[in-house]
């Protein structure tokens, strides 16, 4: 079996079913799974080894309700994964296998995989699109001295997290759409916990939220207050230069840097989409 019959292209993307959603690259699988009022999240990391699937790191957590029952972590293992794990193509429907069954997805947004390259700087007239470039990709911080394990990752329309540190969990799924005023954010996933505050959601029908196109409304970008109506939460532009646009994240200001070939904190990168 060849790398490419292991991984194939049409497989890269984001997938959904009501009670599903998943983020799969060549080399991550990010997947989301509600059975009534329980929640599990699972990620792994993998590479192709002697025409085997070999998982590098792993990371699960359960929620019920807004309760963390079951946290684990695995910062460095080498162990052979089935392919239903991180899910394959059956004709035109992604089949992962999830707590009791297998789980049919259905495509939300393709992913094209590239090779590291010199993004775009900034101006007046593309910061929408700078900050739609420079979200993509995936990024990983693991220490496990600190209890820290950070998965996060930008598609052109999608926006995924895997946030595990002591006492404190955060896991999302998001749509996003960028302007020249700033970043719609919009989760249809959100799980929470930090001891005090407590989220437990996903949109009713999760297919039909994640495939949604979302409509900003540029009215209502304020860089001095934090907005939400009922799209989401509007980030607006504070300030950029050429390399580095700060939003109002409605948490503190977020901060996104131009990647370039030299980059390291980027372990996979997405092509940039119209």
């Amino acid at each position: 079996m060849t790398n490419s019959e292991i991984f194939s292209q049409n497989e890269f993307g984001v997938w959904a079913n009501e009670n599903c959603e998943v983020l799969r690259s060549k080399e991550h699988c990010l997947f989301f799974e509600r059975i009534d009022n329980f929640f599990a999240i699972k990620y792994f990391h993998f590479i192709e080894k002697d025409n085997k699937i070999n998982c590098t790191s792993y990371g699960e957590i359960h929620f019920l309700d807004t309760a963390v029952k079951y946290k684990r972590i695995e910062y460095r293992i080498d162990s052979i994964l089935n392919k239903t794990s991180i899910g394959e193509l059956n004709n035109l429907t992604f089949q992962i296998m999830g707590k009791e069954e297998i789980q049919n997805l259905s495509l939300v947004e393709k992913i094209s995989i590239v090779e590291p390259y010199e993004m775009k700087f900034a101006s007046k007239e593309s910061v929408g699109k700078q900050l739609q470039e420079w979200m993509l990709g995936i990024r990983l911080e693991a220490n496990k001295e600190k209890d820290l394990f950070r998965f996060s990752a930008g598609t052109n329309m999608h926006s995924f997290m895997f946030d595990i540190q002591d006492g404190f969990v955060y896991c999302r799924a998001a749509r996003i759409k960028s302007t020249n005023k700033g970043t719609l954010f919009a989760q249809n996933i959100r799980l929470y916990n930090d001891g005090k505050y407590k989220d437990a959601i996903m949109k009713k029908n999760n297919y039909e939220e994640a495939i949604k196109q979302l409509v900003v409304n540029e009215k209502l970008f304020n860089p001095y207050a934090c907005v939400y109506d009922a799209n989401g939460f509007y980030w607006s532009l504070i300030r950029y230069d050429v390399n580095q646009i700060v939003l109002n994240g409605c948490n503190g200001e977020y901060i996104f840097f131009r990647q370039g070939i030299e980059s390291n904190q980027l372990l996979e990168w997405f092509k940039l989409e119209n």
